[in-house]
C-alpha cells in the first residue's frame, strides 16, 4: 500500500532523472494490471448473474411443474370421490 501511495507523491528532477523511466514502467504496470483485474471482476460478476438467472428459471420451471401435477392429482382425487359418490344404477 505505501508503495502505491508513494507512486503518487511528487518527485523531485534528480529522482526523475534517476528513476523516471522505472516509475513510469512500473506505473504503466500497475495500470494494466489493475484494467485486467477489473475485466476479470466485470467477468466474473456477469457469470455470476447469468447463473443465478438461469438457477431461477429452472426453480421456476420446477415449481410449475410441481404445481401442474398437484393439480391435475387433485381433480383426479375430486373425479374418484364424485364417481365414488355418485349413485350406481342396478
Amino acid at each position: 500500500m505505501g508503495f502505491l501511495a508513494g507512486l503518487l507523491v511528487p518527485t523531485t528532477r534528480v529522482e526523475d532523472e534517476k528513476i523516471g523511466p522505472m516509475a513510469d514502467t512500473l506505473k504503466q504496470q500497475a495500470k494494466e494490471t489493475a484494467q485486467v483485474a477489473v475485466e476479470h471482476g466485470k467477468e466474473a460478476a456477469q457469470e455470476a448473474a447469468q447463473a443465478a438467472t438461469q438457477a431461477a428459471k429452472e426453480t421456476g420451471q420446477q415449481h410449475a411443474q410441481d404445481a401442474k401435477s398437484d393439480l391435475q392429482d387433485q381433480a383426479q382425487q375430486a373425479r374418484d370421490e364424485v364417481a365414488s359418490s355418485a349413485p350406481t344404477s342396478s
